[in-house]
């Protein structure tokens, strides 16, 4: 029996520090739209606030959450073709670990608030499906760099717009954009849509699987660009403007909309 002991305890505090992860389903019949109501989660337990949740969004009586404090969830998924938009009660954080992802049923979207602070803590990917995010607020990083992937992972493409005209993203890490397949629009009011690290485009190997980067606005990247595939390039308003360095592969296909 002595020779069990130093085994039970090790499983014992291995135990101790796995977290267990859980999906929390919306359906919004709580009477309002705040997340801590039991009432709007399948089961009527809302999610724990301890970065173990990983919510699913589909088909629901409301399709607005709002955040009355600052949450730590693992993931968001958006799984049916609706829209979704996450409001806040004043100034709130929203601390991802595993990203969000959203449907590839076309119609899908979700829209972060304005007053909402995405905090990153670990590597992930944003996939628009064949939808839309919109990010009114920013995303930044209280520890790190880690990197971030903005991607579609349907056929047909999805897109990402960053309405945070002034104050723009200030995560470190380094960020991809598209993964070499599928179509991507990266839309932009800001000069730092992607923070401060260097950028990798990972367009497509046809015209239509292009990465779109589309600026409104005066905007200057300061970012170091590494450009893939076919990249498109759009700007309304006045001129996109590059001033680090930019690197194009040997299959680089730069196109001007």
């Amino acid at each position: 029996m002595k020779s069990l002991r130093p085994l039970l305890v090790l499983v014992g505090l291995l135990g101790s520090v796995v977290a267990s992860h859980a999906q929390f389903t919306w359906t919004g019949l709580g009477g309002n739209t705040d997340v801590s109501t039991n009432g709007n989660w399948l089961g009527n337990v809302a999610p724990p606030n301890d970065g173990t949740a990983d919510l699913q969004l589909g088909q629901a009586l409301f399709h607005t959450l709002k955040l009355s404090a600052t949450y730590d969830f693992d993931s968001v998924a958006l799984t049916a073709s609706d829209s979704y938009s996450i409001t806040t009660a004043g100034a709130q954080t929203l601390t991802l670990h595993s990203g969000l992802a959203l449907s590839n049923t076309v119609g899908s979207s979700l829209s972060l608030s304005a007053n909402l602070t995405v905090d990153l803590v670990a590597a992930q990917t944003f996939d628009a499906g064949n939808g839309s995010v919109t990010v009114n607020g920013k995303i930044t990083q209280s520890t790190g760099p880690f990197g971030l992937s903005l991607l579609s992972s349907a056929a047909s493409g999805g897109s990402f717009t960053f309405t945070n005209a002034g104050l723009g993203n200030t995560y470190t890490g380094n960020t991809t954009l598209g993964n070499g397949t599928n179509p991507l629009t990266v839309t932009f009011y800001n000069s730092s849509p992607f923070g401060t690290g260097s950028v990798s485009v990972l367009g497509g190997p046809a015209s239509a699987s292009a990465v779109l980067l589309s600026a409104h606005g005066t905007q200057t990247l300061a970012n170091n660009f590494s450009l893939n595939g076919f990249v498109s390039l759009r700007s309304f308003d006045a001129p996109l403007v590059f001033s680090g360095p930019v690197t194009l592969a040997s299959n680089t296909t730069l196109i001007a909309n």
